[in-house]
């Protein structure tokens, strides 16, 4: 009976401390891997690939790094770097402190010459990351339970 008790004591210390922080890493990690693929994971991967920029298309005459660079990461690649959590009320809130993180990830009117800014979601619900989630929290506590 002590272990047991040993055990669910051990199982609560890790969800009041690490399990957030495990979360959080996984998710900033599952998010950033969007930037990677240029598209966004939630059912399989890469299931919603982001729509392709107009600096690709067109002028193949001009041979600029630009045009080669991947989608969103800009000169340098601020956007998807500063991806990042916090833990709040037992909570774990993914967080990015860019201002035009927004308009990116969910579309919609920027710039000061009106335009539509197509989405490009990097953040968001996530079948493929609560699946990594629920894999890395029952092998963590399987760790603690043996």
């Amino acid at each position: 009976m002590r272990d047991f008790i040993q055990n669910i004591k051990a199982l609560q210390d890790y969800i009041n401390t690490e399990a957030l922080d495990d979360i959080g890493d996984e998710a900033v990690s599952h998010y950033k891997k969007s930037f990677r693929d240029e598209a966004f994971s939630d059912k399989s991967e890469k299931d919603m690939p982001w729509q392709e920029v107009k600096r690709r298309q067109g002028n193949k005459r001009k041979k600029r790094a630009a045009n080669t660079r991947k989608i969103l990461t800009g000169d340098t690649g601020d956007l998807g770097r500063s991806i990042d959590y916090r833990k709040e009320n037992r909570a774990v809130i993914i967080t990015n402190p860019k201002i035009y993180a927004k308009v990116h990830n969910e579309g919609g009117k920027a710039g000061k010459t009106e335009f539509t800014m197509p989405k490009r979601q990097f953040i968001g619900p996530s079948l493929i990351l609560n699946r990594k989630l629920k894999s890395r929290l029952t092998r963590n506590f399987k760790r603690i339970l043996k």
